[in-house]
């Protein structure tokens, strides 16, 4: 793919010292592969995945072309997950199954996929197609997290005057008038579970209440969601902007600019200050924060020489490292991290970036990412779902160890996860 650059990056990547990241690993007993796991569908209707590779897709009836999507909202197609290539669940969806075939309403979860939907006035969640969740209120899932067995989601409204719930089960925990939450399953630092995450156990999630559309940092106000608990977040007078918060490893730090700083990362009230040239002299257009290990670090987007575009990885304690392209999703496995870009400076390269080495794939020009559901990483190897631009080509999942072709599928890869 033009301009699409591959990054794996750990903690002692950031710190250029050694690491071996592209070897699989033998640690979990999970041999990576490009073909899925032992998988099925039980007599209760209910997925059961062993470890492999799992990969889900959109599929559009006959020959509708989904390039175009004319009758968005009124066809029919299916949603689907291949384990591998094998295709093992197939649900109707579309207009009329209250199942959605928007990428964005449907994820891969613990071998399980689950779908959202939301009426005028209800909201359903299906689990492998099997009603799972019903409850009154059309909601936008924003977040979801299996925990103990449980399932929490975290739900913003759709109609009315705003406001958010969030459920166990369906349950409500939380229900709240007003607030809009922070985070969503296509921002690349939340991609994983969506705006609602666990540290050291704890559920968290952030929100911000405003009177009017687009209001500044200094008129919105802020909050932070711990379990069922809600505290205010209060910004120093001098923040002109905050970027994101995040708690990590039982501690909040937010990102934001002040008066005579671009960049600062508060931990609780303590700032920490940058000072490498290249962050003080570009103008930065996107921030975030994210764990790595325990130890926060951040990256951010912006324009460099020519206005191409760059992103630069960060910690507290100024490990720093800048490189081509646009961060789009980001990846875990263990305490390392693996992040795909886009946009560099040179056409027709995807690069894996290590401590110690560069290794080069080459992409033509007639695929795309289409979202940070589209990444994997798992025991050194990087997994990424590539759709066609034309409707010569068939979808692809490439990864370290080589490519599987999805004949004849009528529509995208929406995500690709590796179960242990």
């Amino acid at each position: 793919m033009k301009n699409l650059f591959f990054t794996a990056v750990c903690t002692a990547a950031l710190a250029i010292t050694g690491c071996e990241i592209l070897n699989p690993s033998s640690r979990t007993g999970f041999t990576p592969s490009l073909h899925g796991g032992n998988a099925y569908v039980n007599g209760d209707n209910y997925l059961v995945c062993g470890p492999g590779v799992y990969v889900t897709a959109i599929s559009y009836k006959g020959d509708y072309d989904w390039r175009k999507d004319d009758e968005y909202g009124r066809v029919k197609g299916s949603v689907k997950v291949f384990s591998g290539d094998e295709m093992i669940l197939e649900l109707p969806a579309g207009i009329g199954t209250e199942i959605s075939l928007d990428a964005d309403k449907h994820h891969f979860i613990d071998g399980h996929l689950y779908t959202t939907f939301a009426s005028d006035s209800e909201t359903v969640i299906k689990k492998d197609g099997n009603e799972f969740i019903r409850y009154k209120g059309a909601e936008d899932i924003k977040g979801m997290i299996i925990k103990d067995g449980d399932f929490y989601s975290l739900g913003q409204k759709t109609v009315g005057t705003g406001g958010f719930s969030l459920r166990k089960n369906g349950d409500p925990l939380l229900i709240r008038d007003s607030g809009t939450i922070w985070g969503s399953f296509s921002d690349p630092a939340y991609a994983e579970n969506g705006a609602l995450y666990e540290d050291n156990g704890i559920l968290y999630y952030s929100f911000y209440t405003s009177y009017r559309e687009g209001a500044s940092t200094q008129e919105r106000h802020w909050f932070l969601g711990k379990n069922q608990s809600i505290s205010e977040i209060w910004l120093e007078g001098y923040i002109k902007n905050l970027y994101d918060m995040r708690v990590i490893n039982g501690e909040l730090y937010r990102i934001a600019s002040i008066a005579d700083c671009p960049i600062v990362v508060f931990c609780e009230d303590f700032p920490y200050r940058f000072t490498n040239e290249e962050l003080l002299l570009n103008h930065m257009d996107y921030y975030r924060l994210f764990p790595l290990g325990s130890s926060p670090y951040f990256f951010c987007s912006f324009r460099g020489k020519f206005n191409a575009k760059r992103t630069a990885w960060c910690s507290l304690w100024d490990v720093y490292k800048s490189v081509d392209g646009e961060v789009v999703g980001i990846y875990r496995d263990g305490n390392r991290y693996a992040a795909i870009l886009k946009g560099g400076f040179i056409s027709n390269d995807a690069i894996l970036w290590t401590s110690s080495d560069i290794s080069e794939e080459y992409f033509d020009d007639n695929y795309e990412f289409q979202s940070a559901k589209c990444g994997a990483y798992a025991n050194g190897g990087i997994y990424v779902a590539l759709n066609p631009k034309s409707e010569e080509d068939d979808p692809i999942l490439w990864s370290h160890i080589g490519t599987l072709k999805y004949k004849g599928l009528n529509g995208i890869l929406t995500g690709v996860k590796v179960l242990k």
